[in-house]
């Protein structure tokens, strides 16, 4: 296949890597329209600030010799490109296919089919139980340790990660813990981060999910209220739950936790968009602004639906280091400091108070990368702060290039 004759680099998500034991670049679409990852030598990161859809192959091999200061046969540089291009990361034809197919693929499934099984966790519902099941009894052991309770009130929601399993499974189930005493909902909305770009700050899907432990249906009456009451917009860019994560991996632990329930709960799956307008105007929606307006009506229709209704917020707390756009990784020395700002941030999620989360987050102009901003921020809004939190976990990870991302978990009751 001939390669764009002016090479245009799409929107990517760059990062260090290791590959064959060697340094490199990894070169990955954010939008999860392409699937795989391009792998470029360190040397070679420089070229992809150079394919600006301008200049052809030679000019850019020109360059880059230039901005590098060796010698490099422009075969090589042709063979880089070559790569990026195999990897779906230039636009062209190519990339739009992918997208054309991967959004047919998912309007015409009939249920939405598990995306990350034997990724994040096992396919099988015996080991995928396993695993679970041994997260959630180190969680009872560690709070029943601290003289915690683990029943009582009961929750009127939860602030979970998203994170993988392998690094924050404690923590998941540090929250889904008090779900197993308490009375199980007849609904659960799952307020998932959007990572994708999108024009929309909602988007719902109609689709039944599929899990390890059997499908969880969609509540299919509060779906038909909220078409009638909002129309097809929510559902515009449906496609985007096909590959996103932090709505699947809630819905595995809702299916684990129900699997032997005769009637298994309903979920309403919501991808919440990012907040970045009102981030970088430094101030948070009015009590007016159309978007938390439309929040309270969304609430309005949901708790219509007879059943106990809960509500889970999915979304992680810091992403630093250079996979996360830093220049610089964080020192292992640093940990205690980034850990004291992320409680910080989970204190004021706790409030129950939806302006102070905004605030805490929008301080440094989300400097930190918080991905469970906009889930967090929806919940508290639809709840109205008639909820009182309790911080039940926290973790953070750090890899060998100083990349950090931190989780935690919040239960709420109602006050």
């Amino acid at each position: 296949m001939a390669l764009p004759q002016k090479p245009k680099l799409r929107r990517v998500l760059v990062s260090n890597g290791e590959h064959g034991g060697e340094p490199v670049v990894l070169v990955q679409d954010p939008e999860n329209d392409a699937p795989g990852v391009a792998v470029l030598p360190v040397r070679a990161a420089s070229l992809l600030g150079l394919l600006d859809g301008v200049h052809d192959v030679a000019s850019i091999a020109r360059r880059f010799a230039e901005l590098s200061g060796e010698e490099v046969e422009e075969a090589r540089v042709e063979a880089w490109i070559a790569g990026l291009d195999r990897a779906l990361m230039l636009e062209g034809d190519a990339i739009e296919r992918a997208k054309r197919a991967r959004i047919a693929a998912y309007e015409g499934a009939a249920t939405r089919p598990m995306a990350f099984a034997d990724r994040v966790y096992p396919a099988h519902p015996e080991s995928c139980a396993e695993r679970l099941g041994a997260w959630l009894e180190q969680a009872t052991r560690a709070a029943e340790a601290a003289g915690e309770p683990t029943s009582g009130g009961e929750p009127a929601a939860l602030f979970v990660p998203h994170v993988d399993y392998a690094r924050g499974g404690a923590v998941y189930a540090s929250a889904y813990q008090h779900l197993v005493a308490a009375e199980p909902a007849d609904t659960y909305v799952i307020l998932g981060t959007l990572h994708a770009s999108s024009r929309r700050q909602i988007i719902l899907t109609s689709k039944d999910h599929e899990t390890p432990f059997g499908r969880l249906e969609v509540c299919k009456e509060s779906i038909a209220r909220l078409r009638k009451r909002f129309g097809s917009q929510l559902f515009e860019e449906e496609f985007r739950h096909g590959t996103e994560h932090s709505i699947e991996l809630q819905a595995v632990w809702l299916a684990y936790l129900h699997r032997h329930f005769e009637r298994k709960p309903r979920i309403v799956p919501i991808l919440c968009g990012s907040m970045f307008r009102w981030i970088r105007d430094g101030v948070p929606p009015s009590d007016q602004d159309n978007y938390t307006r439309f929040l309270a009506l969304m609430w309005d229709v949901l708790r219509s639906v007879p059943g106990r209704v809960r509500i889970i917020a999915a979304g992680d707390l810091s992403h630093q280091g250079p996979a996360h756009g830093d220049d610089d990784g964080i020192p292992e020395a640093d940990m205690a400091r980034h850990e004291a700002r992320d409680r910080r941030s989970l204190s004021a999620l706790a409030t129950g108070d939806s302006a102070r989360f905004f605030a805490d987050v929008a301080e440094d102009r989300d400097r930190r990368r918080i991905c469970g901003l906009s889930p967090g921020y929806a919940m508290l809004r639809m709840l109205g702060g008639a909820v009182q939190g309790e911080v039940v976990g926290y973790g953070a990870a750090l890899d060998s290039a100083g990349n950090r991302v931190s989780f935690g978990a919040v239960t709420y009751c109602s006050r």
